[in-house]
């Protein structure tokens, strides 16, 4: 199996758990690992908006300075 095999395998296990509220905030992860292996720009900044707009929408984060510095993006 090639590494671009293994690296779709890994992609498809995220975006198969999509719908589990205990990751949500990870649903960007898939579009932008799975962008990045395709060479497509264009979704990887997609992906990149999604886990921003994913991670302000946490509760625990709330007025903290992580509501509005998204670690994992950067």
């Amino acid at each position: 199996m090639s590494e671009y095999d293994r690296a779709m395998d890994n992609v498809n296990i995220l975006k198969s758990m999509k719908d589990n509220p205990k990751i949500r905030l990870y649903k960007g992860y898939a579009v932008v690992l799975e962008s990045i292996i395709r060479n497509d720009k264009e979704n990887v900044n997609g992906g990149l908006i999604q886990m921003l707009s994913d991670y302000k929408k946490v509760r625990a984060l709330k007025h903290s300075p992580e509501e509005l510095f998204c670690v994992p993006v950067v």
